[in-house]
């Protein structure tokens, strides 16, 4: 576990030295001056999962809390961060994954893909939300607990959990 949480730091350092096209390249679509200002209903989605209490450990699939929004700090709004990783290869994602454990000091243990096709079919919307590089928000959740747990569910049921590499 030690290795593991040293080279997620180690990687986001570098990140964070090189910035994000030293990192994908200047004319590469990883970068974000490529992304368009929307986001597309077939683009790629990913939310990290930072505490190991939203896996399941009998089947590693991600649990409805993964998924919770939570209050914007200035406006109060529900919202719900992702990063837009489509084009994006592993050690990408893994390494925006990474800089954001190292900020929040935490351990990055998952994360859950989907689309942006499936929080819009619940009635949510998906709007880009820079900086970070390749952030975006989940909004227009409902203002109770159970109206946003019931969409937080259908998410969860749909999204793809893709386990953080063993260090």
């Amino acid at each position: 576990m030690r290795v593991f949480l040293d080279t997620l730091r180690s990687m986001a350092r570098r990140i964070f030295a090189l910035g994000f096209r030293g990192t994908f390249g200047e004319g590469s679509t990883e970068s974000s001056g490529n992304l368009p200002s929307e986001v597309a209903d077939e683009e790629l989605l990913a939310r990290f999962v930072f505490s190991r209490g939203h896996i399941r450990t009998s089947d590693s699939t991600l649990k409805p809390r993964a998924f919770e929004p939570e209050r914007h700090p200035s406006t109060r709004n529900l919202e719900l961060s992702v990063s837009r990783v489509d084009s994006l290869g592993e050690d990408a994602i893994w390494s925006i994954g990474a800089a954001i454990a190292v900020t929040r000091q935490c351990t990055l243990y998952a994360r859950g893909e989907f689309t942006c096709a499936l929080p819009k079919r619940v009635g949510l919307m998906v709007e880009p939300d820079e900086p970070p590089v390749r952030h975006a928000v989940i909004k227009g959740w409902p203002g109770t607990k159970n109206a946003w747990m019931s969409r937080a569910q259908e998410i969860a049921a749909e999204a793809k959990p893709v386990m953080a590499p063993k260090g």
